[in-house]
């Protein structure tokens, strides 16, 4: 940045600094930002955007950072959006729901929000613990609630926190909406809403829970196969909030083999031992194989920190295997469709999931949805079926990253019913002398192998988008007609060229039959390259791992 653009970075600052002077801490740190150039530049250069489904940053103060200021700025631009679409209701009568996760601040950032919605005179409730997303889905549905939103940065590292919005119908909002949104937050001057100690806080019934974990039971006993629940089960909720209701879920199924990872059982948003608590990531699973290897388990099943979504490890002889999320995706589908008859099944799916969830659908006379990465699309294809009056058809949704859906009685990705339906399946084949491994050899014998990895590539800082974009330039206009020695044979922008589903996608086939897929996070300052083969496709990935290494420094 130039002198003249630092001094504007400097006075925001001031802005700040000058706001926050009876705040002794938060104006100790504000100072030290601005005596730091680099700091000053990350924390102050931009603002932390709305986006795809509200905001996600690291955790600090700044514009770019999420703080109190940041939180209460957001509430009262979405109130204000609230007041304008429901202007037939009275304030009062506007019902939003409020959750949160296990992270550092996040019930305080729930406590902001509550109060800059209360003191617009909207009736917020707040989920009195924290709560999986799924439940906060649940309880919009079931108060017919306006909106929801819940505090939390999923599977993120301990830096980060996010704010993520509801709409009416249990998904996250979708662009328009969110658009929309936006354009209210940004007419609001940062310290114009000021923050109240929330006080005699108004919480979601508790008998909600348990209506919520009813459902979640009665969908699954029809998924049981056995009656003597044998399976051994190691289960982490990587210190989030997915502990008690999963547990719960397990109990109400039968399930009373189960061993926790105790030292990831109790909320801790330092996540001491899971640095990066992902369920994606084998490293996530460090205690809980030490658990497995003393208590003899079956199989470890791990939620993330808003217990959206599951993973599944195991061992192959004395090797260490963490199912991929299109895999333990596959035997899920696969379990559903031959434990129930769908008439027209629908399954939903997106562009970058696994291509044999179409052989697996074709088998059961079923229909696949594509939709665009990101669980809301597929929230949003649930309700055209319930418009459409065709729930009863509704099979199952999964996205490549470990979200699955399998009741329509929610709409976002849910990790407590998947983590009950995972140890049903895995007993049901333990009852067969099977693993869950043993079951995807004979899916792949079946439908065909199909190997599929994702690659995630970071670009931390201010200039991390763009540097995702010209790496989407480079891909989009100068990639040619080869990649690693094999020809392109099919290529689909799929923001320029001609499709009915629109974002800032690019997928590739090759010669050899590989696959793959290039997009930037929405979320995230990551770009994400999916790849689907029937061999090694190590060549290729190097191929485009070279591309992208141009663009890091």
């Amino acid at each position: 940045m130039n002198e003249m653009e630092m001094a504007l970075l400097v006075d925001k600052a001031k802005l700040w600094i000058d706001n926050c002077l009876e705040k002794e801490e938060i104006s100790r740190e504000l100072n030290r930002i601005a005596s730091n150039p680099n700091e000053l530049v990350e924390a102050f250069g931009k603002e932390l955007i709305f986006g795809t489904s509200g905001m996600r940053g690291i955790m600090g103060y700044g514009s770019n950072r999420m703080n109190e200021f940041v939180v209460a700025r957001a509430s009262k631009g979405l109130g204000n959006y609230l007041k304008k679409k429901y202007s037939s209701l009275k304030s009062e009568e506007i019902k939003v729901i409020i959750a949160y996760d296990t992270r550092l601040n996040s019930e305080f950032f729930a406590e902001v929000t509550y109060s800059v919605l209360r003191d617009m005179g909207i009736k917020a409730f707040m989920v009195n613990k924290a709560a999986p997303v799924s439940y906060l889905s649940y309880t919009i549905l079931k108060t017919n609630s306006h909106m929801g939103v819940m505090i939390t940065a999923s599977h993120n590292p301990k830096f980060y926190n996010g704010y993520k919005v509801y709409n009416q119908w249990g998904y996250q909002v979708l662009d328009d909406e969110a658009g929309a949104i936006l354009d209210e937050i940004s007419d609001i001057p940062y310290f114009e809403t000021e923050i109240v100690e929330a006080t005699a806080i108004d919480y979601v019934d508790n008998e909600l829970i348990d209506e919520f974990l009813d459902e979640i039971h009665t969908s699954i006993s029809k998924c049981s196969k056995t009656d003597s629940k044998s399976l051994n089960i190691v289960y982490t909720p990587l210190n989030g909030a997915g502990r008690d209701f999963v547990l719960s879920g397990l109990r109400k199924a039968g399930f009373f083999n189960i061993i926790t990872v105790e030292s990831q059982m109790d909320a801790d948003g330092n996540f001491t031992t899971c640095p990066v608590p992902n369920p994606e990531k084998i490293a996530a699973y460090n205690e809980a194989f030490k658990v497995f290897d003393r208590k003899n388990g079956d199989i470890i099943i791990a939620t993330d920190p808003d217990c959206d979504r599951v993973g599944v490890a195991l061992y192959k002889g004395n090797m260490k295997v963490l199912l991929s999320g299109n895999q333990l995706g596959l035997l899920i589908l696969d379990y559903i469709l031959n434990c129930k008859v769908f008439k027209d099944g629908q399954i939903i799916t997106s562009i970058v999931s696994s291509p044999l969830v179409d052989k697996i659908a074709a088998e059961h006379e079923a229909s696949v949805i594509r939709t665009l990465t990101g669980f809301k699309h597929m929230g949003e294809k649930i309700l055209s079926l319930e418009k459409e009056d065709k729930l009863d058809s509704f099979v199952f949704a999964f996205e490549e990253s470990n979200g699955y859906l399998a009741w329509d009685f929610i709409r976002d990705k849910d990790g407590v019913s998947t983590a009950v339906l995972v140890a049903e399946m895995a007993d049901y084949y333990k009852s067969l002398g099977m693993t869950l491994l043993d079951k995807l050899e004979d899916l792949y014998r079946k439908y065909g192998t199909c190997h599929d990895k994702t690659k995630n590539f970071f670009f931390e800082g201010i200039d991390g988008n763009e540097k995702m974009a010209g790496i989407m330039d480079y891909f989009r206009d100068y990639l040619g007609n080869f990649i690693a020695g094999i020809e392109i044979v099919n290529r689909i922008d799929y923001l320029k060229d001609d499709t009915a589903l629109k974002a800032n996608v690019i997928e590739y086939e090759l010669r050899d039959g590989t696959r793959f897929l290039v997009r930037p996070s929405g979320t995230e300052p990551k770009l994400k390259i999916y790849l689907f083969g029937n061999k090694d496709t190590r060549k290729t990935e190097e191929a485009i791992k070279s591309v992208i290494d141009k663009f890091y420094n």
